[in-house]
């Protein structure tokens, strides 16, 4: 699971400057949560396989947090166009 915003230039250049002490918008902020650890890894196996299956309730339980992330459309719109590609190639990559 993570969260997605997408938003405008502003927000991201006010979010770059305040995380990143860089004063300028950006196409994507990524901001992670804890890493995955293997234990936790583990942990999460062994519970699907007491419950005899990965069903969607213990599936969605069990997903990590990954964490947010923040794209600025205008600007990912524009970097899209100065290198010849499409919004939907840009956002993929």
């Amino acid at each position: 699971a993570l969260t997605l915003i997408v938003t405008d230039d502003q927000t991201v250049q006010q979010l770059n400057r305040a995380h990143r002490g860089v004063d300028a918008p950006t196409d994507i902020l990524s901001f992670p949560s804890e890493p995955f650890s293997e234990e936790l890894a583990q942990e999460m196996l062994a519970v699907a396989e007491q419950a005899g299956a990965l069903s969607p309730e213990i599936g969605a339980e069990l997903q990590p947090y990954l964490g947010d992330l923040i794209i600025a459309l205008p600007y990912t719109q524009r970097h899209a166009a100065e290198l010849g590609h499409s919004l939907e190639d840009e956002l993929v990559l």
